[in-house]
């Protein structure tokens, strides 16, 4: 199997070099580099990564993910995200293609990543309903990236939503980390 090239970008030094070590432990993954700075201009090594984790906390980080959709840059998975529901939709609206906030563990930062390098969304399942939700009321175009395999039903009369293979979410308790229910219309085990 090919490794994942992964770059992060940063202005936090020890921050980065956390996540790099992170990326680093494991074997299919690859850093081809990272950017330290304050501007999000983009980094040359970011051209050659397949998914670019970005800190959330830099000013400009939902744009950068907009940008890199439009430019046919890699994907982008924005890290400590505040927990805010309504700020996590609005960056997969964006084009973030992955959201973990603070409180996120290592083990879900290696899982978005390989998650997000095969096509699929990882946030958690409440913000990604959301985000269904307003792609079904015209608010928000869906990623022309993303591979398209289905269609699920938006609620709506007659109305049809682009639908990827399948989206993750974060796990929870009781819950498998999938959201395809959602997709269907079901409720959520916690609910």
């Amino acid at each position: 199997m090919m490794p994942v090239r992964i770059a992060v970008l940063s202005d936090d030094r020890l921050f980065c070099e956390g996540l790099l070590g992170i990326i680093g432990a494991e074997a299919s993954f690859i850093t081809v580099g990272y950017e330290e700075g304050a501007s999000l201009r983009p980094a040359s090594h970011a051209a050659r990564a397949h998914v670019l984790v970005v800190d959330s906390r830099m000013p400009g980080a939902r744009g950068l993910c907009a940008a890199r959709g439009r430019d046919g840059g890699p994907a982008v998975i924005l890290v400590a995200a505040p927990d805010d529901e309504s700020w996590a939709v609005e960056s997969l609206a964006a084009g973030a293609r992955g959201i973990l906030t603070k409180s996120a563990r290592t083990e879900n930062l290696v899982k978005a990543l390989r998650v997000v390098y095969e096509g699929q969304i990882w946030a958690r399942r409440e913000v990604l309903a959301r985000w269904i939700e307003r792609l079904g009321h015209g608010q928000g175009a869906p990623d022309p990236h993303l591979p398209e395999a289905g269609v699920a039903r938006s609620g709506r009369a007659g109305g049809r939503l682009p639908w990827p293979r399948r989206c993750q979410s974060r796990p929870s308790p009781g819950d498998g980390g999938t959201t395809k229910g959602v997709a269907r219309g079901e409720r959520s085990p916690e609910e």
